[in-house]
């Protein structure tokens, strides 16, 4: 989403993927542009390519870069996955990375999993983190193979803390309505489990950088 609070733009979209594409290409220090045109074809479009073919699809690729028409944002697209999936260092995000961690950043931040509960029911709040699981799985569908990094973070965090919690709790959900006990341990467990899914949600807004 743009610093307007509205949905980015076809150019928008373009000049940021090709800012960073380029960026890329000038400080990978073993990767020239020419390399990795020629590297995308060879692996993508065609094995057998001769010199030819490699040079024509250079030029083509130049002009994709060079372009300020939105009618190349989807091959630039292509260009900007393939390049961070295949060369991108540690640290570096994807742009479908940036996307599905932007998505769950927003569930995280509007819901019960980072937000006190205080005299809110229980069985609600469980009901809500679960779906969480559900959300995670639509999102990496979503956004493809190439928000794995986003993939592997977020389901190592739901599956060591989030998920003990939920498994716990929803088999004594008949129990906690009666006893007081149970629910404030239940309650104080919740908070523990809000903690490390607020520490999740600062680790995706810094993904979304």
């Amino acid at each position: 989403m743009s610093k307007t609070g509205k949905e980015p733009s076809n150019q928008e979209i373009y000049n940021k993927l090709a800012a960073e594409l380029k960026s890329e290409l000038a400080e990978h220090e073993l990767l020239n542009q020419r390399k990795f045109s020629d590297d995308y074809y060879q692996n993508e479009v065609n094995l057998g390519a001769n010199e030819n073919d490699l040079a024509a699809h250079h030029d083509r690729f130049k002009k994709v870069i060079s372009a300020t028409d939105t009618r190349s944002l989807e091959r630039i697209k292509v260009y900007h996955s393939y390049f961070f999936d295949k060369f991108r260092a540690d640290g570096k995000y994807t742009y479908a990375d940036k996307q599905a961690a932007w998505d769950m950043f927003i569930e995280l931040d509007s819901r019960i999993a980072t937000q006190q509960l205080k005299g809110g029911v229980l069985e609600t709040a469980l009901a809500s983190l679960a779906s969480l699981f559900t959300f995670h799985r639509q999102t990496a569908h979503t956004h493809g193979f190439n928000c794995r990094q986003y993939y592997q973070l977020v389901s190592e965090v739901l599956d060591k803390e989030l998920r003990p919690f939920t498994a716990k709790w929803h088999s004594q959900l008949p129990a906690l309505k009666e006893s007081s006990k149970l629910e404030k341990s239940c309650r104080t467990e919740l908070e523990d489990v809000q903690t490390k899914l607020s520490e999740l949600k600062t680790s995706l807004s810094n993904i979304c950088r």
